[in-house]
Order: C-alpha cells, then sequence, then structure tokens
C-alpha cells in the first residue's frame, strides 16, 4: 500500500500541501508556503497554555506532520 498520507499529501485539513494546491490553482508555481509547530505546541495552543508554560526547545521543535502555523504567501 502506497503511503498517501502524510505532509506531500494531506489535504483534509490547512497543511502545507492543502495551502499549495488550494493557493497553486489560481497562482501556480508563484505561491511560497512555510509551516512551524508540531504536536506539543498544537495542544498547548488548544490547552490555553502560555509561552512560558512550554519548553523553549519543545516550541523550536518543527514537526511537518503536526503544523500549528501554515503561511502563504502568492503572487500574480
Amino acid at each position: 500500500l502506497a503511503n498517501d498520507y502524510g505532509p506531500a499529501h494531506d489535504h483534509w485539513r490547512v497543511t502545507p500541501a492543502a495551502v499549495r494546491r488550494l493557493f497553486g490553482e489560481q497562482f501556480g508555481a508563484n505561491v511560497r508556503v512555510e509551516s512551524w509547530g508540531n504536536v506539543a505546541a498544537t495542544a498547548g495552543f488548544l490547552y490555553g497554555l502560555a509561552v512560558h508554560e512550554i519548553a523553549q526547545a519543545t516550541l523550536d521543535f518543527h514537526d511537518p506532520h503536526y503544523p500549528l502555523l501554515v503561511t502563504v504567501r502568492a503572487q500574480k
């Protein structure tokens, strides 16, 4: 079974792949997508923790499977 799930194929939620696909339909190759975060940062956000309640090393770790924040820059 091919692995069609993961950072490059996850279009069921806001992920870099989903944003790239969505904006790519209108802007083509002129799309720059970045993501930050991990499952611990996301859980901290959902539980309402303050930044000082989570270790800096935990916040700095980037896990492409669990982005907390996805940004896009698209140019015509």
